[in-house]
């Protein structure tokens, strides 16, 4: 848990401010966990260590790794649990840009996965903030399936399987992933199954 909160407070001050976006990110997460008074005030201050100049980010990452080196799926949740933060703010600065670069190349996840999934929860976050237009909403539903909008029906479904597979929070359990991951692979399952089923629509009306 301390380095999930010590990070997104890192990647909340690469901004150069930390928002009340930011704040009530972190506290939303902290309901998701459902943590107890206790765990509340170790988050909040593993929140501000991350805030710190001299916050030791890399090391930190580099602890997390090898805690979960086995287990790519829960490096990943790690990796999107801190793309919620960094989307949280709207505008993704250079720096913040750079320190995502960092984590995923310390977890050995791709840059192509990376880049994949930032554009995923930019689009969610994008129909969030507004009443997005039919074409914006399918747009956003291919980029959280990681698909173009010309792939076939085939590989639509492939991609949806895929990802689903890895998210799927039945699955998780059975690895023994970490409970206070859950509730974000919970979310992203939904989303991938909206995604889907928005794509799958809108293909029927156009045959």
């Amino acid at each position: 848990m301390y380095s999930s909160f010590a990070i997104m407070g890192h990647l909340a001050k690469a901004t150069g401010v930390v928002t009340k976006a930011h704040i009530e990110q972190a506290n939303h997460f902290m309901q998701q966990l459902r943590l107890t008074g206790r765990q509340q005030k170790e988050a909040q201050d593993a929140f501000r260590d991350g805030k710190a100049v001299n916050f030791p980010f890399r090391a930190q990452i580099a602890e997390f790794y090898q805690c979960y080196r086995k287990r790519p799926d829960v490096l990943q949740l790690f990796l999107e649990i801190q793309l919620s933060t960094v989307c949280t703010g709207g505008r993704i600065t250079p720096e913040q840009q750079d320190l995502l670069w960092q984590m995923a190349d310390i977890l050995r996840i791709s840059r192509s996965t990376l880049e994949q999934l930032l554009q995923a929860y930019q689009a969610r976050q994008g129909n969030d903030r507004s009443a997005a237009s039919n074409s914006q909403t399918l747009a956003a539903a291919y980029q959280v399936l990681g698909c173009k909008a010309d792939v076939s029906d085939y590989e639509l479904k492939r991609s949806y399987r895929k990802l689903m597979a890895q998210h799927h929070p039945d699955k998780l359990i059975s690895q023994g992933v970490p409970e206070a991951m859950l509730d974000v692979a919970k979310k992203r399952s939904q989303d991938i199954q909206a995604a889907y089923e928005t794509i799958k629509q809108q293909r029927a009306k156009n045959r």
